[in-house]
C-alpha cells in the first residue's frame, strides 16, 4: 500500500471530475468513499464533481449525495461513445477540470478522448487521466477484444495512471500489455456507516422469520453467479442442521438466478432484498459469508470484519491481503462441501472465541483501512501527478 502524507494544498479553483458507471439501489460503500474523498479535496482547495448514469438518480440514495457532494451530471450511458465523449468534455470545460477519475470501466475510453476534445473547447489545461480499476469480470479473448485491449491499454494507457483495488487486477492490467503508471490502493471502510443502525438485531430477526437463537450468516448475491450463491446454497442443502439459518441480499437478479437454477430452497436459507441502512444486516448476523468466484477488492468482506463478524471466504487471488488473518476462515474457490466443513467448524466454535475473532477483525480494518487511509492514499496519487506536470501524464 502506498505511504500515507499529510494532505497538502495542490492548486486553487480547480475541480476533479469523478465519473462511474454506478447506479445501484444500495449506495454501498463506494459513494461513501466519494463523499469522504469530497471533504478532504475541500480542505486541498479542490471541488469535486460527480458524473453519474442517469439511472442513478432513480435510487432512494441520490437525493442525499446531492446534498452531501454537490455538482452531480447525469449522463445518458446508452449511446456511442463520440457522445459520451461529448458530453465529458463539455462538463471539463464547465468545471475547470484538471483530472478526470474513472470507476468501473465503462467510461474510461470516453474520458481519455473527451480530454483532447476539452481542449480543443477551450480548457486551458490539458487533464490527468485516472482509470480506477474495481472488479475482475472476465469477457471472451477473441480477435476483437484483443485488438480493443491492445488499443485501450497498450496506446491509451501510456497517458493513464491506473489504481487497482487489489494486486491481482494489476497483474491483469500488466497482463493485457499495460504501458502506463499503476498503484495498488485497496478499498478503504465507512465504519461509522456500517456500525449505524436503524432497527434491532431481534425486530430484524422477527421479520425475516429467523429463529432467535439460530447462528445467522449473511451473504450478498448482487451478482449471483460471481458472488458463488449456487455455491453457498448447495452448501446449504448439505448442513442438515436446524440451528443454522443462511441470509442471502438481492433483489430481482438473485430471485430470477435462483428461480432457474434450484426447484426449491432448503429450509435454512432465507432471501431478502437490501437495506440502505447497511449496518442493519451485519448486526442481524452472526457470521459472513464470501463465496465469490472472482471479483476485486470484496468492500462486503472488510465491512463485515469492522462490525466484528466472522468471515469465511472463498480463497480468491482478491482475498490475498487476508491470507494470514485469524479472524477468516477460508474454503476452496467452488468447492461446496469444502465451505459446507467451514460453516460447521465456525458453529462449533464457542462464544468466547467468536468474540475474540470479532474484536481482531474490527481493530485490524479500523487500524489498516479505514475511509482516511484510502482518502490519503488517493490524495497522494492526485499530488504526483501534479509534482510530474511535465512529464506525459500532465
Amino acid at each position: 500500500m502506498l505511504k500515507i502524507n499529510k494532505i497538502l494544498p495542490i492548486e486553487k479553483n480547480h475541480s476533479v471530475l469523478q465519473i462511474a458507471d454506478f447506479g445501484a439501489p444500495y449506495s454501498g460503500n463506494f459513494i461513501a468513499l466519494l463523499q469522504e474523498l469530497s471533504k478532504y479535496l475541500g480542505k486541498s482547495c479542490f471541488k469535486q464533481i460527480l458524473v453519474l448514469p442517469k439511472r442513478a438518480s432513480k435510487q432512494p440514495w441520490f437525493s442525499e449525495l446531492i446534498k452531501s457532494n454537490g455538482p452531480v451530471y447525469l449522463i445518458n450511458e446508452d449511446t456511442s461513445i463520440l457522445n459520451l465523449s461529448r458530453e465529458i468534455a463539455k462538463i471539463c470545460v464547465i468545471e475547470n477540470v484538471s483530472l478526470i477519475h474513472t470507476h468501473f470501466t465503462k467510461f474510461d475510453v470516453p474520458s481519455y478522448l473527451a480530454r483532447t476534445l476539452a481542449i480543443l473547447k477551450g480548457l486551458k489545461r490539458k487533464p490527468s487521466i485516472i482509470w480506477h480499476v474495481h472488479s475482475n469480470f472476465p469477457v471472451k479473448k477473441n480477435v476483437v477484444r484483443r485488438i480493443k485491449d491492445r488499443i485501450k491499454w497498450s496506446f491509451m494507457g501510456r497517458q493513464v495512471h491506473v489504481i487497482c483495488d487489489s494486486d491481482e487486477l494489476e497483474e491483469i492490467i500488466i497482463s493485457k500489455r499495460f504501458t502506463g503508471r499503476s498503484s495498488v490502493v485497496i478499498n478503504g471502510v465507512d465504519i461509522q456507516r456500517v456500525l449505524k443502525t436503524t432497527t434491532s438485531r431481534q425486530s430484524l430477526r422477527e421479520s425475516l422469520n429467523i429463529p432467535h437463537n439460530n447462528l445467522l450468516m449473511l451473504s450478498f448475491g448482487w451478482s449471483p453467479y460471481v458472488k458463488g450463491v449456487d455455491i453457498l446454497i448447495k452448501a446449504a442443502k448439505e448442513l442438515h442442521r436446524n440451528d443454522i439459518s443462511i441470509l442471502i441480499i438481492g433483489k430481482d437478479l438473485l430471485n430470477r438466478y435462483i428461480s432457474k437454477e434450484f426447484c426449491k430452497l432448503p429450509d435454512n436459507i432465507v432471501i431478502a432484498e437490501p437495506d440502505e441502512c447497511v449496518g442493519n444486516l451485519y448486526n442481524v448476523a452472526d457470521v459472513f459469508i464470501s463465496a465469490s468466484r472472482y471479483e476485486g477488492c470484496p468492500y462486503s468482506v472488510m465491512e463485515a470484519m469492522a462490525t466484528g463478524l466472522p468471515v469465511i471466504a472463498s480463497n480468491i487471488k482478491a482475498m490475498k491481503w487476508a491470507r494470514e488473518l485469524p479472524g477468516i476462515t477460508f474454503f476452496e474457490s467452488e468447492n461446496y462441501d469444502d465451505l459446507r466443513q467451514k460453516i460447521l467448524v465456525i458453529s462449533s466454535m464457542d462464544l468466547k472465541r467468536r468474540n475474540e475473532i470479532s474484536k481482531l477483525n474490527s481493530e485490524f480494518i479500523k487500524e489498516n483501512y479505514s475511509t482516511k487511509s484510502w482518502v490519503n492514499n488517493i490524495i497522494n496519487i492526485y499530488r504526483g501527478l501534479y509534482l510530474n506536470e511535465n512529464s506525459h501524464f500532465s
